[in-house]
């Protein structure tokens, strides 16, 4: 079991992404570039970036942006580290976050609606991680 945003549980992320057969089939019309934002707060000191390149339901690249500027991303996702947590041990609707404006979203909204079903299976496929929260 890999620590959260670990580079272990990067690893393990890019390789859930590439075994998903839904996410396949779902992404298979999007290619973008996506930077997730865990912001510090009591439970994570430090601010942490990961960025993920979709390419027509594949995962082409997944890393950590450590204190270098962020590349242009066609999606920004961001929201407190304890947010993310409570979303992952399932005690907040991930949709419902997203709906009531605590997960803040840069980029193309009418874009990332018409891909809903990617979206969806990008947070199954990484929700199959098994992921240490402690």
């Amino acid at each position: 079991m890999a620590r959260f945003l670990s580079d272990k549980w990067l690893k393990e992320c890019k390789s859930a992404l590439s075994r998903s057969d839904e996410f396949a089939r779902e992404a298979r019309g999007f290619s973008g570039d996506l930077i997730f934002v865990f912001e510090g707060d009591d439970e994570l000191p430090e601010t942490k970036r990961l960025f993920l390149s979709i390419e027509r339901g594949s995962c082409r690249e997944a890393c950590f942006l450590n204190g270098e500027p962020l590349p242009d991303a066609d999606f920004r996702i961001s929201a407190p580290y304890s947010l993310w947590v409570r979303m992952i041990k399932g005690e907040e609707d991930a949709f419902s976050a997203f709906t009531g404006r605590k997960v803040k979203v840069k980029g193309n909204l009418l874009r990332l609606m018409a891909n809903t079903g990617a979206a969806a299976a990008l947070l199954r496929a990484l929700s199959e991680v098994p992921v240490d929260l402690d």
